[in-house]
C-alpha cells in the first residue's frame, strides 16, 4: 500500500434523479425524506439532482434554499415543462452516479424503498425497478384504467414491459449512459431501461397518495406518454 494511503474503499455515489413540477407543496417534505434515506445509508455517498420542470410556483426558490443548506441537493432548471421524461434524461445527463435512482418528486415514489433497491444492486441486479401492487387514495376510475393500459402494454410488447412497472428505479451507470446515447426522440424512459438487455428484477410496492396537492399532469401529456409506449415497443400497429 503506497505511504500516506488508506485500506478503506472509496464509498459509491449513488445519483437521485426527480423532475418537478410545481411542486411546492411537498418539496420540504421530499428533502427531509430524501435526508433521511442519505442518513440510513452512511457506506454511501449521495447527490440528489432535483429538475425544475419550468414550474410556475415558487418551487425553484424553495430547491435554492433546499441547495445553500446541504450541497448534496443539486437543482437542475429548464426552461419550459419538458413533461415528466424530458426532465428524467435531463437529469440522467448530469449524474455522475455509480448508479442512479429515478422517482418522482410527489411521494408517491417511496424513498424508503430505495433501500430495498440498493441491496438488490448490490446482490449483482443493474435494474430494479418498483411494481406497483395496489394505489392508495386514488379514484377507482384511474386505477381501472391504469390496470387496463399496463396490461395491454404487457400483451402487445410481448411481455417485455412487465405489468404494473413504474418509473421508480434504480439503474446502475452503464445502464443510464446506455440510455443517454440513445437517439430516441419521443423518449419513454421506463421502456428504454428495460429494453436495453441489463440484468434486472422488480419490487412489489403499495403506491400512496400524493403527500399535497394534485396530480399536475393533463391528461394530454399522460395520453402522449402512453403513446409512446404502445409505438414504440411493439410492431402491431404498423
Amino acid at each position: 500500500m503506497p505511504i500516506g494511503g488508506s485500506d478503506k474503499p472509496e464509498k459509491k455515489l449513488i445519483s437521485v434523479v426527480i423532475p418537478a413540477w410545481n411542486e411546492i407543496e411537498v418539496i420540504d417534505e421530499l428533502a427531509r425524506r430524501l435526508t433521511d434515506l442519505m442518513d440510513r445509508q452512511p457506506t454511501y455517498n449521495f447527490e440528489i439532482i432535483i429538475v425544475e420542470n419550468g414550474s410556475w410556483d415558487d418551487s425553484w426558490d424553495r430547491l435554492r434554499e433546499i441547495h445553500n443548506r446541504d450541497r448534496r441537493f443539486k437543482n437542475v432548471q429548464l426552461s419550459r415543462n419538458f413533461m415528466a421524461d424530458g426532465g428524467v434524461m435531463a437529469g440522467l445527463n448530469m449524474a455522475s452516479g455509480d448508479a442512479a435512482v429515478v422517482m418522482n418528486a410527489d411521494l408517491q415514489d417511496p424513498p424508503e424503498l430505495v433501500d430495498c433497491f440498493i441491496e438488490k444492486w448490490e446482490e449483482g441486479f443493474e435494474i430494479i425497478y418498483g411494481v406497483i401492487e395496489r394505489r392508495k387514495g386514488e379514484p377507482r376510475a384511474k386505477v381501472l384504467a391504469s390496470n387496463l393500459y399496463y396490461k395491454f402494454v404487457h400483451w402487445i410488447t410481448g411481455g417485455a414491459i412487465p405489468k404494473n412497472v413504474s418509473d421508480f428505479r434504480l439503474i446502475d451507470r452503464k445502464v443510464y449512459l446506455a440510455v443517454n446515447h440513445m437517439r430516441e426522440h419521443n423518449r419513454f424512459t421506463r421502456g428504454l431501461s428495460i429494453w436495453s438487455g441489463f440484468r434486472q428484477t422488480g419490487i412489489t410496492f403499495v403506491r400512496p397518495p400524493r403527500f399535497a396537492g394534485e396530480s399536475k399532469a393533463p391528461f394530454s401529456d399522460l395520453f402522449e406518454e402512453a403513446c409512446n409506449g404502445i409505438v414504440a415497443y411493439s410492431h402491431l400497429p404498423l
